[in-house]
């Protein structure tokens, strides 16, 4: 038995042969697995790390299992939690990416069935009863904290987890299921907070990690968190909350940073949880589908995204780093060329496309992200900052836009991304830095050109066609960011 936080939490234990399927209880459930590979690289999709959020859960703080006893397949994916679909759900990121490329829409796998029960994990391990423990990655998903999943297509663990790292995948509620805050639901809560239910969950699937990642292979003394968009944002976040203290070890933050430009306080959330409220009435009563569709016709009215509530976040993510009051552990952040390349509007002069195009990656990517590895100097740790800027053959104007990273990450390529032989190349050095990272704390190692920490010179390393270290990126512009951040 382990105790987390305060809390006790049971062991998982395993059990596997060459002759049938690998399983392994957790809290009193055993669930069959099977494998991608050989006898030790198996993968277990949906097992659930939190009691469903449902009835009086909704809008609760996630509940950690009880001890139920009882056998279940985990082979198939899970629900989704519950979020838009279509042209505004997170599908449509991808129909923008194939459409880019010259692709139809049929392309793309389609939005899986969501339900409210969503919290649930994935994990794949080439370390099955391994004799030694290996590092464990926890993937966080984007999608603006309002759509996205655990196992969108770029980010299955088959190809990691055959690098030496246990990978571990989380949903997590998004949009109004996750971040909605009301002064009723604060009233009822011993935290006096609301929303962050999000963030919460992340926290509970950590915990998870922390007692029953070893039945997996993996060793909970070396967990990396990481994500991209959103997902880094949550990273970023987890960074500075107390509840996370302890809960892992390093930190990636893929195209994030944004955070430290967050300033929303739980009072402002809940006045726009209101809004919701006089829509639909009893915010627990109404169907899941009748409370996504008011939050959805509410438009940009509500956002629904993290609150400093002064419980999982106590203070506004930029003071907490500028007191030195995030967690002192590795960071490895950075951000892509052309991020913004997805969201400047049609029909501009190439210049003022450019021009929009380079600001909006710099205000809400590459100059966050700079503030972060700075600021991690003041906890005496060390922060290392890439950028990438490898624009795939036929990407057209999105060249190395918001996610284009995430291929190489995985190795996870999808039907329009048509590598050349720089690009598998490319994907063996990032795959290579990412996991030498989550083992070491230090992306360097045998086979890899040197990536110097950022506190050397505000160094940084481009991940492109070449591979090469520089500093000052985009120094001028990112220090001003820096002076007005206040």
């Amino acid at each position: 038995m382990k105790r987390i936080s305060g809390l006790i939490l049971l062991a998982s234990f395993a059990c596997a042969s060459p002759e049938g399927p690998p399983r392994v209880a957790v809290n009193g459930t055993t669930f069959t697995g099977a494998r991608f590979g050989d006898e030790h690289e198996v993968a277990f999709k949906g097992i659930s790390y939190a009691e469903p959020p449902v009835g009086e859960l909704r809008f609760r703080p996630p509940r950690p299992l009880e001890l139920t006893e009882g056998e279940k397949t985990a082979t198939e994916f899970p629900p989704i939690c519950p979020q838009p679909v279509g042209e505004s759900g997170g599908i449509s990121w991808y129909w923008d990416i194939a459409e880019a490329f010259g692709q139809e829409r049929s392309v793309v796998a389609p939005t899986p069935r969501w339900d409210e029960d969503c919290l649930y994990l994935n994990v794949w391990s080439a370390n099955w009863n391994g004799e030694v423990l290996q590092p464990v990655m926890v993937w966080i998903h984007g999608g603006s904290n309002h759509t996205g999943w655990s196992y969108e297509s770029l980010y299955h663990g088959e190809s990691l987890a055959r690098r030496g790292v246990v990978v571990v995948s989380i949903n997590y509620r998004v949009g109004v299921f996750g971040f909605l805050a009301h002064e009723s639901l604060t009233a009822e809560s011993a935290s006096g907070a609301s929303g962050n239910y999000g963030l919460l969950d992340q926290i509970e699937a950590l915990k998870w990690v922390q007692s029953n990642i070893e039945a997996f292979g993996g060793d909970p003394n070396r967990v990396t968190i990481f994500g991209e968009s959103a997902g880094a944002a949550n990273v970023g976040y987890l960074l500075v909350s107390p509840l996370a203290n302890g809960l892992f070890h390093r930190a990636i933050s893929q195209s994030g940073g944004y955070q430290v430009s967050d300033f929303r306080d739980l009072a402002d959330e809940e006045a726009q949880g209101q809004k919701l409220a006089q829509r639909v009435g009893d915010l627990r009563a109404v169907s899941a589908a009748k409370l996504l569709e008011e939050a959805e016709a509410l438009g940009s009215e509500q956002g629904y995204g993290p609150n400093i509530d002064g419980w999982v976040l106590p203070d506004a993510p930029a003071r907490l780093h500028l007191e030195g009051r995030q967690q002192a552990i590795p960071l490895l952040i950075g951000a892509n060329a052309d991020e913004w390349s997805m969201y400047v509007p049609e029909g501009l002069e190439p210049a003022e496309y450019d021009a929009r195009q380079r600001q909006g990656t710099n205000e809400y990517f590459v100059c966050p992200s700079q503030f972060v590895a700075r600021t991690m100097a003041d906890v005496d740790t060390p922060a290392y900052l890439y950028y990438f800027t490898r624009a795939l053959p036929g990407s057209g104007a999105y060249r190395a836009y918001h996610g284009a990273e995430l291929a190489y990450v995985f190795g996870t390529a999808e039907p329009w991304h048509r590598w050349e032989p720089v690009d598998e190349h490319l994907n063996e050095m990032m795959m290579g830095y990412w996991v030498q990272f989550a083992k070491t704390g230090d992306p360097n190692g045998e086979g890899l050109p040197y990536w110097p920490p950022f506190g050397e010179g505000d160094a940084y390393i481009e991940l492109g066609e070449t591979i090469r270290a520089g500093t000052g990126l985009e120094a001028e512009v990112c220090g001003a960011f820096e002076r007005e951040l206040f």
